[in-house]
């Protein structure tokens, strides 16, 4: 697979105007939401092309979530945890929850935090109805399943576990070795595969049969950061990021190591930029199609970006009007046409 098999959402971004902290696509793949360090919060529609919203919350944004059809956000920040209509101001539900996740009900969200703790608001009332602590210890590294009904974590010198917080369940993941540093976890959207990153690479487990699916995947480009693994429903393509770019593998093919996306530079405002300094997200969409990520070009100047690959068409998406701004436009997206013919048949 050749390299550049992207193309920038949105760069250099005005919408967003400091380290991407949180990424979140809607349950039909049609939208997508950012938030940074600054506070500013932005919402893409996947496709039209369009820029649909961006505004700046109280305080740096640590979780974002949209609802199964894009139209209501919820975010957690330093200041607070809000709730809105894309495109109307939020109104505060509670203080900070330090959330690492987010679910939409009908008529509720519900944020969980890296420790196990998970909280329920009613949002007709604005009221919170339930809080509950499903955690062992305190988690060094920690994930909640995409409806929350799985917790899983590993506290320091013992087992990495997985909790059904409906059951009560508890079962014990073993990695296949001692002394092993998780550095990070992450569930498919479908809840079926959690992604264990450690310092020699990530391993995959298959929650239904309680095993390990393959042998540790190396290959991240340079050190890993936390907060930017990902793996696509199913389980079968996982990404990850390093300092020094974007490591994407599938499992169905030989070697699994399929793209590594690295430092190149950038010469025109709608090439990729391979670049991921500062990067701290990097998620699959429910439907497991496009695959999104954060980048900061090879020179300062060069802005911030969001970057969304297109994993099953391989072709380019339509590019957003003329008469919008190319500098905050929604860029089309595309996937090479390798990646397209090696996942047939995934």
């Amino acid at each position: 697979m050749a390299r550049g098999a992207a193309r920038a959402i949105a760069g250099p971004n005005i919408a967003l105007s400091g380290r991407v902290t949180a990424l979140a696509f809607s349950d039909d793949d049609g939208r997508l939401i950012a938030g940074d360090e600054t506070g500013r919060y932005a919402v893409w529609d996947i496709g039209s092309g369009h820029l649909i919203y961006f505004a700046t919350l109280p305080g740096a944004v640590g979780a974002v979530g949209l609802d199964a059809s894009g139209i209501r956000f919820a975010a957690d920040t330093d200041d607070a945890m809000v709730f809105g209509h894309v495109g109307d101001t939020p109104r505060q539900l509670s203080e900070q929850v330090l959330a690492s996740s987010l679910a939409f009900g009908t008529d509720s969200v519900t944020a969980a935090d890296g420790r196990g703790r998970v909280v329920t608001w009613q949002l007709s009332t604005g009221k919170q109805i339930s809080d509950q602590g499903v955690g062992l210890g305190s988690p060094l590294a920690s994930a909640f399943t995409r409806d929350l009904r799985l917790f899983a974590g590993a506290t320091l010198g013992n087992d990495p576990y997985i909790v059904d917080r409906v059951s009560g369940d508890n079962v014990v993941i073993d990695v296949g070795q001692t002394g092993v540093s998780i550095d990070e976890m992450a569930f498919d959207p479908s809840g079926s595969t959690l992604a264990i990153a450690t310092r020699a690479g990530v391993l995959l487990w298959d929650v239904a049969s309680k095993r390990l699916k393959s042998p540790v995947l190396a290959g991240i480009p340079g050190a890993h950061r936390p907060g930017s693994v990902s793996v696509e429903k199913g389980g079968r393509v996982v990404a990850a990021v390093g300092d020094r770019g974007v490591a994407v593998w599938n499992l169905n093919a030989e070697p699994p190591l399929v793209q590594t996306i690295e430092p190149t530079g950038i010469s025109r405002l709608d090439q990729v930029p391979n670049v991921v300094r500062g990067a701290t997200s990097t998620v699959f969409s429910p439907q497991g199609d496009l695959l999104a990520w954060t980048a900061i070009g090879a020179r300062l100047s060069d802005g911030l970006f969001v970057v969304v690959w297109d994993l099953n068409s391989g072709r380019e998406r339509p590019d957003s009007p003329a008469s919008m701004s190319s500098r905050s436009a929604l860029k089309a997206i595309q996937s090479r046409r390798e990646l397209s013919r090696t996942r047939k048949g995934w």
